[in-house]
């Protein structure tokens, strides 16, 4: 029986090993000057809280004030999430701005 619940607990901590090494953690002097620029043009007053890697090449960011920002293997941003602050103007498109601003005025956006 003792055998068994150590065979079960193994297999667990296999498993779980297994799920969380889709993302290894970097530090921050790990982020190329591409993406570290468009971190501090965007969000200049926070700092790299964590920092993630995925297998296919591109890295998972979240900053200390909470928002999180996904790179591709081409250090291009692909998503921003903004954590109920919003999301910084300056990285919406010109046109899909205005047109937020025009059609909803009140509004921010949180996420792209």
């Amino acid at each position: 029986m003792k055998k068994n619940i150590i065979i079960i607990i193994a297999l667990i901590f296999v498993l779980q090993i297994a799920a969380f090494s889709q993302y290894y953690g970097l530090y921050d002097n790990n982020i190329s000057q591409k993406t570290m620029s468009f971190i501090k043009s965007a969000y200049p007053n926070t700092q790299v809280f964590k920092l993630k890697s995925s297998k296919e090449g591109g890295y998972k960011v979240t900053l200390s004030n909470g928002a999180k920002i996904d790179f591709s293997y081409y250090e291009e941003w692909v998503n921003v999430d903004g954590k109920y602050n919003g999301v910084p103007e300056n990285i919406i498109p010109r046109n899909i701005l205005s047109t937020i601003k025009n059609t909803y005025p009140q509004s921010i956006v949180v996420k792209i």
